[in-house]
């Protein structure tokens, strides 16, 4: 063997030697953030929104004629705080129906860029309704994040429009009110009536709050007759307001189940669906789910990963019913074939 063939095979068993390092430490990596996604993480950051007016604003319209499962993300609604907001049902909509509206001064209903300005068409047929879920995330990530002393508060509900919360753990209307209250599982619903002149009439006014929360379930909608169509518009502004002649309301949190899906599991089972109030602890895989060669890793809120992750053993608050989706990854280790000239 000449110089020059001995170099050409040391080279090629260097390389493959590298290329082998390279996949050892891609897979101890991966198996390192697998691990992670099976241990228990129960306590999770908050952030105390007491004082604070959250920020969604947005340089242009987001989910102009939204569908059933689209998803939109504000960062930094707090500091640290991202949230994504879900598309979650939707009924007899027009075309022209915006989930956050930019520009506020389009509407005296309107107050402020920071708030979630809605604008639903009705179809004059039924009662058109729109509902979301918010969840509040650590920034420039998928984890959950616990948010305390929450407020929302909705003006000019008027005229047969409502708003309906879940996760609430108190409200606040004026004295008087046109506002009446309804429940259905747990849910609060705020239905207006009468037209008011300007966004001061406190009658007209709702106040949510939230103790602890990971996310809010919004419904927004108008009790409708038919043949009457046009667009009714909300504002959802994230904070507390000042009120003249406040009564407020402390209400029990509601059961609420979180159900696991296999996600195209070819092997094990799902836990049982863990229910009660407030705060819950996610299962882990009793049932050791796996899809083929993939190996569980974490829960998530959509079945392709894009949603909010939940580990094995962390806490989380629902706001609402929720299912959420097996999400697994490859762990093969790697082998090491070497070929040499």
């Amino acid at each position: 063997m000449n110089v020059f063939s001995f170099l050409k095979k040391i080279l090629k068993i260097q390389h493959s030697t590298l290329l082998f390092v390279y996949s050892v430490i891609r897979f101890l990596l991966l198996v390192t953030l697998t691990t992670l996604g099976t241990m228990s993480n129960a306590e999770s950051a908050t952030y105390n929104a007491s004082g604070q007016w959250a920020d969604f604003s947005n340089i242009s319209d987001i989910g102009l004629n939204p569908n059933l499962g689209d998803t939109y993300t504000y960062s930094n609604i707090f500091t640290g705080v991202d949230a994504l907001l879900t598309v979650i049902s939707i009924n007899n909509s027009i075309t022209g129906t915006k989930i956050d509206e930019s520009d506020p001064t389009a509407h005296n209903a309107w107050e402020d860029v920071k708030d979630i300005n809605v604008k639903l068409g009705a179809d004059g047929v039924g009662s058109p309704f729109l509902s979301f879920r918010v969840d509040f995330l650590e920034a420039g990530t998928s984890t959950p994040i616990t948010i305390a002393n929450l407020s929302i508060v909705n003006k000019d509900v008027e005229n047969r429009e409502f708003v309906e919360y879940s996760g609430l753990t108190g409200y606040t209307l004026s004295t008087p009110t046109n506002a009446t209250v309804s429940v259905n599982n747990g849910a609060y619903k705020f239905t207006g009536s009468g037209s008011s002149s300007n966004l001061s009439q406190q009658n007209y006014w709702i106040e949510t709050s939230y103790s602890s929360v990971n996310s809010v379930t919004v419904n927004v909608g108008k009790t409708n007759i038919p043949n009457l169509g046009g667009f009714a518009r909300y504002a959802l502004s994230f904070r507390a307001e000042n009120w003249t002649n406040p009564n407020s309301t402390t209400v029990a949190l509601p059961v609420r189940t979180i159900t696991y899906d296999a996600n195209g599991a070819t092997t094990g089972v799902v836990p049982v669906a863990t229910s009660g109030s407030g705060t819950l602890t996610v299962a882990s895989n009793s049932g050791a789910l796996a899809k083929n060669t993939l190996t569980f890793r974490s829960w998530n809120t959509a079945s392709d990963g894009s949603g909010v992750t939940l580990t094995p053993g962390s806490n989380y608050t629902p706001s609402s019913d929720i299912t959420v989706y097996a999400q697994y990854a490859d762990t093969t280790p790697p082998t090491m074939a070497i070929t040499a000239a």
